[in-house]
This record gives C-alpha cells, structure tokens and sequence, in this order.
C-alpha cells in the first residue's frame, strides 16, 4: 500500500517536492477489493453467487464506521487536479502484488491534467524488481531526484 499511502500523503501536503512510487496501487476501493479477492487465482471462475471476502470485509468496516461515508470521496484519482508534486512511476508489467494497469491508470490521469511525471516499465513479475531492474529503478530515481535538487 506504499503507492496508494504515497499518492494520498502528496494530496495532503505540497511540502513533498518529488516522489517515487513503485509497483503504485490504484483504483477505487472497490477496485482494489475486488483485485486482491481474486489475486491468489486470478483465473479462477467467478459468479455473483461466490464469496469475495475482501469486498465483504470492506462492506462490514464501512458499515461499522460512524455515520455515512462516500468511498468515492476517499478515491485520490478524484483530486488529482491538486497534486504539485513531481511523481516518478516504475512497475514491473508482470507484477500480481500491484496490478501493472493501476500505474498505467495513474501515468494516464496525470497526463490528461498536465501534471509533471514520468512512468518507466520492466519486464518480469516481481513486485519492487530484482537484479538489473532493481539497478536501473534506482539509478532512474536518482536522476530523477537529482533533477529536482538541481532546479
């Protein structure tokens, strides 16, 4: 949940001048529910008639909380017009941990409201990369840091 903390913690302060998000979470709560239900065997066969626990564990909490409470008002990609802070986006297009298409989502909703970003890819599964890509993931966020400090 680094991304998704990250990305609601820039919405909340402009005292961040830049951030690196790997392997980013995003979607709406539900989204995000309904991925991590399915996320042991994304294969499996799927019916309005199966159990999803994570969604009913998130009905039952949203249900237990004082009062209403819009979950699209929580959804960060609805403030994204507020976001000032310099985002450098890098996910491994195999990741299961953090779907590949959530970064994608993000680098596109930044893109269509003018925002300063930039989205790197890697091949392979893993989660926050390994080997050569856990190398270059670094290095690109370095420079891009360094870019930062040298402004």
């Amino acid at each position: 949940m680094g991304g998704d903390v990250t990305l609601r913690t820039l919405l909340a302060t402009r005292l961040v001048k830049g951030a690196s998000l790997w392997s980013s979470v995003g979607g709406d709560l539900w989204d995000q529910a309904w991925y991590y239900s399915r996320y042991e065997d994304p294969t499996a066969p799927d019916s309005s008639d199966m159990e999803k626990p994570v969604v009913t564990r998130l009905r039952g909490r949203i249900a237990a909380l004082d009062g209403p409470f819009d979950t699209d008002s929580v959804d960060p990609y609805r403030h994204l017009d507020d976001l000032e802070t310099p985002l450098i986006i890098q996910h491994a297009v195999g990741d299961k941990a953090a779907a590949y298409r959530w970064s994608e989502r993000l680098a596109r909703e930044l893109y269509l409201r003018g925002k300063r970003y930039e989205f790197w890819s890697y091949p392979g599964d893993r989660h926050l990369f390994h080997d050569a890509n856990m190398e270059l993931a670094a290095d690109r966020d370095s420079a891009f840091f360094a870019a930062l400090v040298a402004k």
